[in-house]
């Protein structure tokens, strides 16, 4: 589940195939129904063509709710068991339900639904309600043409905020690069260019970022010198003790590089 920058809560959800010659043509819809009833159903060609991985022979995508009664336009997103369904053209079908945790859980609880910061009555929220993961507050994000480093300052005050991670952008909002996730919980490692290898702090405690070149993965075209924008993605992962996993992220707002 996504906490996004442009105040949407998203699901997202892959459907991978046991068929590993599966084909999109040979699909005749997928569908997501909602614990409260509430489903997508896809079955336009083109959408599905769209929303299918044939490398990876899986079906998915992200999905929001916008409704301003139930869904508070896209501040609120059901979890809960989900049901998948996909049929194909010879009739043959197959249907999965998947419990959606709440954010910072792996267990089945009473929580049904999540919410961004930008819900209405995030303050006043009913128990049943959880919050997802704050998106990042950055003060400052400055580069060092000359010493080719960028610095960034943010915090975060949430204490399901386990881990995260940098998107970069060019000055035309093209992506051309990212960072590493923060702390690697297997390994147990931390990355040295955050807080200088001290870990993530999530107590409203302001985090320092002095990121070189060898940093980033930077994608082919670009270089470490076009970097105009950012965003933060930050996770859950508590939940998951010496794993590399998380349920939920957010996206800070853009920033733009000093």
């Amino acid at each position: 589940m996504l906490n996004g920058r442009n105040d949407s809560a998203t699901l997202s959800y892959w459907i991978y195939f046991d068929n590993s010659d599966l084909s999109a043509d040979e699909i005749s819809y997928f569908e997501v129904e909602s614990p409260e009833g509430y489903w997508w159903k896809f079955e336009d060609p083109e959408a599905i063509d769209y929303f299918f991985y044939g490398e990876d022979k899986c079906i998915g995508g992200w999905y929001m709710n916008y409704n301003d009664y139930i869904y508070s336009n896209g501040s609120v997103l059901e979890i809960g068991p989900h049901i998948f369904t996909i049929m194909l053209k010879n009739g043959n079908s197959d249907s999965y339900t998947f419990n959606i945790p709440a954010p910072g859980s792996d267990i089945d609880g009473s929580i049904t639904h999540v919410f961004t910061e930008d819900y209405i009555y995030a303050d006043t929220a009913a128990s049943n309600f959880a919050a997802l993961p704050l998106r990042a507050d950055i003060s400052q994000a400055i580069f060092d043409s000359e010493n080719s480093r960028l610095t960034i300052d943010f915090s975060i005050d949430d204490e399901i905020v386990a881990n995260g991670y940098l998107w970069i952008y060019n000055s035309s909002g093209d992506p051309i690069g990212n960072t590493d996730i923060f702390i690697d919980y297997e390994n147990n490692t931390h990355a040295a260019y955050l807080n200088s290898g001290a870990g993530l702090y999530n107590d409203g405690t302001l985090n320092s970022l002095i990121i070189n070149n060898s940093d980033i993965t930077i994608y082919d075209g670009f270089s470490f010198a076009d970097v105009a924008e950012l965003h933060i993605v930050l996770t859950d992962g508590f939940q998951y003790p010496g794993q590399i996993a998380y349920d939920c992220r957010s996206i800070s707002e853009v920033f733009v590089v000093q």
